[in-house]
């Protein structure tokens, strides 16, 4: 008989530290592309569709640069709890429908989450919608008031890809367009926003050589 106590608990840390992320507690990109596959397995043999969303607060790194990072990690932790609160876990026993999942923090000011068993788009854009507007509610730090506006992207399996990668990448896109156009609002991926962000980086790059 050997007391392993002390094994497991360094390996629960090492996880933790593989799959979450250390200031906001939220799954990191690792573990949220891992759930993100098993939502998409489990909607493949259903026939149904899964959004991911892809969220950039607007202007942060004015936050960072103006009063520190100390001070940006807290409204990066509210955030992330609001956020949180609004969705629910991919490990739920059962999921309702138009239920937010899979609430993650990528990195930097970029969360993400996925949305299951939605009707239709005009229903998963008052979801997304209900989402932000928590997000814009003032947030009280360090004596200050902060009110932080998120930009979104909305990619849908199987409809604008069929991979994590994909999705998370399409996604992306959609959320830099919701940015040129004004921030503060959501945006679906569509094939024509992809070609025109592709024909805009091969302009800039040829711009340079020139």
């Amino acid at each position: 008989v050997s007391e392993i106590t002390d094994r497991k608990n360094s390996e629960k840390r090492i996880r933790r530290l593989a799959f979450f992320d250390t200031l906001t507690g939220l799954p990191n990109r690792q573990s949220f592309q891992q759930q993100l596959r098993g939502l998409i397995h489990t909607a493949k043999k259903n026939n149904e569709k899964i959004a991911v969303l892809y969220i950039d607060l607007d202007d942060f790194k004015r936050i960072n640069d103006t009063l520190g990072h100390t001070v940006g990690d807290g409204v990066i932790k509210a955030i992330a709890q609001r956020l949180s609160g609004s969705v629910r876990s991919p490990d739920a026993d059962v999921l309702s429908d138009e239920t937010p999942v899979g609430a993650a923090r990528l990195g930097g000011d970029e969360f993400a989450c996925a949305i299951c068993n939605f009707a239709n788009d005009d229903v998963l854009s008052a979801i997304a919608e209900r989402i932000c507007e928590q997000l814009r509610q003032p947030i009280d730090h360090d004596g200050h008031e902060f009110v932080v506006s998120p930009s979104v992207g909305i990619s849908i399996f199987p409809d604008d890809a069929d991979n994590v990668e994909d999705l998370l990448k399409n996604a992306d896109v959609a959320m830099y367009q919701a940015k040129d156009a004004g921030k503060d609002n959501v945006r679906f991926y569509s094939g024509t926003l992809a070609f025109r962000s592709l024909h805009g980086l091969a302009l800039e790059n040829d711009l340079r050589r020139a």
